[in-house]
């Protein structure tokens, strides 16, 4: 198993259990709808408080791309810079990224 691969799936649950981190199971209920946004957020959030020991910045931006497309890069690297850190932020991201990928899919 790649090391880097389990080190960010072991954060994802460190982050639930962490208490710091807000978590509540009401979250997962809500986005189960849009569930690719909750998971590129919380993905963006770990791998960027991870560094190097996660999955990598390549990794989470072309996955960003794929789910919002490429012009919006510079919310990518706003979001990479500045991670959410509890799950409250990362709900807040994912909110952005529905409304961005919508607004894409209207043109």
């Amino acid at each position: 198993m790649d090391e880097q691969l389990l080190r960010h799936e072991f954060q994802h649950e460190a982050d639930r259990r962490n208490q710091e981190m807000l978590y509540d199971p009401a979250i997962d209920e809500r986005w189960k709808k849009n569930r690719w946004a909750l998971d590129v957020a919380a993905n963006i959030s770990v791998d960027a408080r991870l560094g190097e020991r996660g999955l990598g910045k390549e990794c989470r931006r072309e996955d960003f791309r794929q789910a919002v497309g490429g012009q919006h890069e510079a919310v990518f690297e706003e979001t990479w810079a500045n991670p959410p850190r509890t799950w409250p932020e990362i709900e807040v991201l994912a909110i952005k990224l529905v409304e961005i990928g919508c607004e894409d899919h209207k043109r």
